[in-house]
Formats: C-alpha cells, sequence, structure tokens
C-alpha cells in the first residue's frame, strides 16, 4: 500500500470521477482505476460499487475515507516538518573551530547562527584540524570552521575569509614607530611563532622564507602576546587576534613586501542534508569577518 494510491482513493471521493480524479493527481485514467483495484485488493474490501454509474462508495469505502483523510493530513505535516527542518535545523548544532580562531570568531558565529537558525542549540568545540575532521567524520559536529587545505575526499569546504599574519612587537620595540614590518628578516634574526600557527601556516614560497627564519614555541597566542609585551620578542599572530585587544603596551604592524596570509575555510561532509543551509551561513560569516578584516586594514 503506497501514499500515492491512498490520494488516488481521495481524489476520486473529491471528484466523483474517474477521469477528472486522474487528471488532477497527473495519471492516466486507467492507472488510477488499477491502483485503487490495488488498494482494495491490499485492504481486503470493495471500496467502490462498480455496478451503478458514476462513482459511488460502498459503506466500507465510506468509513476508509475517514480513516485515509486523517493518514493524509499526517503524512502533509510530516513532509511540511521535515521542509522547515531543512530550513531551520532543530536541536544542537555542534560547530568547531581552531584554537588559534575560536576566541576570535565564536561571538559573531553565535550570533550569526542564532538568526539563521533560531530553533537551534548551539556547541562549540575547539581542537586541531585534524581532530576536527575526525570528530566531523563520526558526527560529532556537524560543522567546523578552520585553515585550509583539507586533505579529505569526504568533506567539503566552502572558502570564508583570507586573514593576513600581523607582526606584534612591544611599544618599546625600536620598530614600533615603522608603518610595516620588513619580511624576510635577517638570517641571524628570528620571529616567535606559535606551534599551532605554524602547523597552520600556508605552503607556498614566501611562506617558506618566512618560517624558515622564525622560532617556534610550543605556547597559545595569548601567552605570545605576553611575552612580547615583555620583551624585545617580536611574533606572528593572526589578525583576527589583535582585534578588540584588550592588553596594553603592544603594537600590530603589517608586513611587506608580502603579506602571509591564511585561508579559512568552513567544511561539513559531503553528504550532509544540511549542505545548502551550511553554505548559506558560510555567506553571512565571510560578509561579516571580511568587514571586520578590510576595517582594520584600513
Amino acid at each position: 500500500m503506497r501514499v500515492r494510491d491512498l490520494e488516488y482513493l481521495y481524489a476520486l471521493a473529491r471528484y466523483k470521477h474517474f477521469q477528472k480524479a486522474a487528471d488532477a493527481c497527473n495519471v492516466s485514467q486507467p492507472t488510477l482505476s488499477a491502483q485503487v483495484r490495488k488498494l482494495e485488493s491490499d485492504l481486503g474490501i470493495t471500496l467502490i460499487n462498480r455496478q451503478v454509474r458514476g462513482v459511488k462508495f460502498t459503506a466500507q469505502g465510506i468509513e476508509a475515507l475517514s480513516q485515509i483523510e486523517v493518514i493524509l493530513s499526517e503524512v502533509k505535516s510530516l513532509k511540511h516538518m521535515a521542509e522547515e527542518s531543512k530550513k531551520h535545523p532543530s536541536g544542537v548544532l555542534n560547530i568547531g573551530s581552531v584554537p588559534t580562531l575560536a576566541p576570535y570568531i565564536f561571538g559573531d558565529i553565535e550570533m550569526i547562527c542564532r538568526e539563521r537558525f533560531p530553533k537551534t542549540e548551539f556547541k562549540f568545540h575547539e581542537a586541531s584540524k585534524e581532530k576536527l575532521v575526525a570528530l566531523l567524520d563520526h558526527d560529532i559536529i556537524q560543522v567546523a570552521i578552520i585553515t585550509s587545505p583539507i586533505n579529505n575526499d569526504d568533506v567539503v569546504e566552502f572558502p570564508v575569509f583570507e586573514e593576513p599574519y600581523v607582526i606584534g612587537l612591544s611599544t618599546k620595540h625600536p620598530s614600533v614607530s615603522n608603518d610595516k614590518f620588513k619580511l624576510p628578516l635577517p638570517q641571524n634574526e628570528k620571529i616567535m611563532i606559535t606551534e599551532s600557527l605554524f602547523a597552520e601556516a600556508l605552503d607556498d614560497t614566501f611562506a617558506q622564507t618566512v618560517l624558515s627564519a622564525t622560532k617556534i614555541m610550543p605556547n597559545t597566542l595569548e601567552t605570545a602576546r605576553y611575552i612580547v609585551t615583555h620583551s624585545q620578542n617580536v611574533s606572528f599572530f593572526p589578525l583576527l587576534s589583535s582585534i578588540d585587544e584588550k592588553v596594553k603596551n603592544i603594537r600590530y604592524l603589517r608586513t611587506h613586501p608580502e603579506e602571509l596570509r591564511r585561508r579559512v575555510v568552513m567544511i561539513c561532509r559531503r553528504g550532509d542534508p544540511f549542505r545548502r543551509r551550511f553554505e548559506q551561513l558560510r555567506g553571512d560569516l565571510s560578509a561579516a569577518f571580511s568587514r571586520k578584516i578590510t576595517g582594520k586594514l584600513q
């Protein structure tokens, strides 16, 4: 028994004519007639009195119609619920990000997500890129915002924004009055970079040249910021981490003649049913963060 067969019978009750009912259901009249007979066979009762002219339901048919109306109403409600669910995922949406991004983007993400998915509870996960991809594979998170590239054919990535790295230095540093910070440094000088940032740096010729003259620290960005403000050391920082920064005695300079940048992307599973909604979310995030970055660079 198919829902479509119930719809045929319901149309027949509405139009009281086989051809009109068939036209309303976009099928041929013989097809509708055959499916009504099949429904009678499945139910083991006679629904239509075929001994009289026109369409006349039997007593069992009339009783069945009242139940069929309930069933079709429930099916319609189920379809509506499914469509609404595609537009607005309900339940919990788990979003992950890497430590060098998470503290600086989650406030904006939460605000945008609450507008995009008003019926959804949000949980945020902070972990390395490799860990987040594994969590995505195991359906523990549905979306991750990380740096590119990602070498996994099971996920799809959407570009969100490109973020420059800036150089943080103490307000007492000799170069603090400069407009920009020249890279690469002379061979005998090194710039600090946290281990997590080093792992995320773009794999291009300029990046390799710059990173060959860096000192890797197994510290957080906040620890690096503290070291910079209390020494003559300088360090790489993602631009977003310098926006609304409350730490005093530190200044951030753009680099020249080239800028080291990282690509930030959103990833989800390739077959995720909410993929189209996540693409729209990506557009909202891209616009918001691009404005932030552009405003900071001006």
